[in-house]
């Protein structure tokens, strides 16, 4: 509820969008604050804050705390009645923007969210990713990637210890602490500076086993290139990355990494691959907690350097690897839950 102000949810708001109109603007359409503002709730229909008064008053504080927190930034993080959101400004031709995505207040682990396939969460706590290795979590914007990372970084830090830090612009999932036996600290990069800040990240690396890494996305061509780069160092590498499917995930990779690495960009992260899955997510507008959204994945894995995967990588075969996905895919969906990991580990080594 709204500060008990209104029957209007707030927690039903997936996406919140507050304008500001330039001065110059006239647009019956682009209004300023609360009465141009409008909200996804897990649906495409748009919402108008401006049809509920309870809700307005809080969309204008909220607005208010934003504008005293940005700066000059145009990626941050706000909070508000105990709430926060992740906040991106963009200058329209109308003015600017406030974008605004709804982030936890808690970090999931992974028996929170629901899969379509949960041989997929069991996948991602298998202990042979101790070793080291690159796990790039793709998907289009929105999916989700942010919430498995996390959910996956927290459950293993508290089944497996170790340590982890992560890099993140703005840093969104509230992971900083102690999970159980594991501790993970959470850096940002400043002002975009994506090539200075990873320069400096390697340095983090702990020489505590295992130790986990985490790159919020991965948009820059150097921030590729060492993400490659650390996954080979002997942590385990999570990153996130925008992409149509796990094939298409991996070319971007490529072809961003090889602006630093050469032709060696391939053969690098085909020695450092272990996993690359690509997610979707369905919300339900009636939903609450994590059981409003389901993730259906499909993943693609790699057990070493010198497995099918690794090679066609090496050789960017990428129109090959999408018969070996195909296969995989039926692997997992053919699983039992009650079958040991160790017999699926094994049938997807030989594709």
């Amino acid at each position: 509820m709204i500060e008990n102000e209104s029957s209007a949810d707030v927690d039903a708001i997936v996406d919140l969008y507050i304008p500001e109109p330039a001065a110059s603007a006239n647009h019956k359409d682009f209004l300023p604050g609360s009465r141009g503002a409008y909200f996804h709730d897990g649906t495409a229909v748009r919402k108008m804050v401006a049809e509920d008064p309870h809700l307005s008053v809080w969309v204008d504080r909220l607005h208010s705390e934003i504008g005293m927190v940005h700066g000059d930034r145009i990626d941050f993080t706000a909070e508000y009645g105990g709430r926060r959101f992740r906040v991106h400004r963009e200058e329209t031709t109308e003015g600017w923007l406030n974008t605004l995505r709804r982030l936890p207040s808690v970090c999931p682990v992974l028996e929170d969210l629901s899969f379509t396939n949960e041989a997929i969460r069991d996948f991602l706590m298998l202990p042979t990713f101790n070793q080291g290795g690159l796990i790039l979590l793709a998907a289009l914007n929105g999916q989700g990637k942010t919430t498995v990372a996390g959910a996956t970084i927290k459950s293993r830090l508290m089944k497996f210890h170790g340590q982890g830090f992560s890099l993140e612009d703005p840093a969104e999932m509230p992971l900083a602490g102690f999970h159980g036996g594991g501790t993970f600290r959470q850096t940002e990069v400043k002002n975009g500076d994506w090539a200075g800040a990873m320069a400096k990240f390697g340095r983090l690396l702990p020489a505590t086993r295992p130790a986990i890494l985490y790159i919020g996305e991965v948009r820059e061509t150097q921030c590729a290139a060492e993400t490659i780069k650390l996954a080979l160092a002997g942590a385990l590498v999570i990153a996130t990355i925008h992409s149509e499917s796990p094939i298409s995930a991996l070319g971007r990779m490529v072809s961003m990494a090889e602006n630093h690495l050469g032709d060696s960009a391939a053969m690098m992260l085909a020695q450092a691959l272990r996993v690359v899955m690509h997610q979707k997510l369905v919300l339900s507008p009636t939903g609450r907690g994590w059981e409003r959204g389901q993730i259906s994945a499909s993943v693609l894995y790699s057990s070493s350097e010198s497995s099918p995967v690794a090679a066609a990588l090496r050789d960017k075969r990428f129109e090959q690897m999408k018969s070996t996905l195909s296969q995989q895919s039926t692997l997992f969906s053919l699983h039992k839950p009650d079958a040991p990991q160790s017999e699926l580990l094994r049938k997807l080594s030989a594709t």
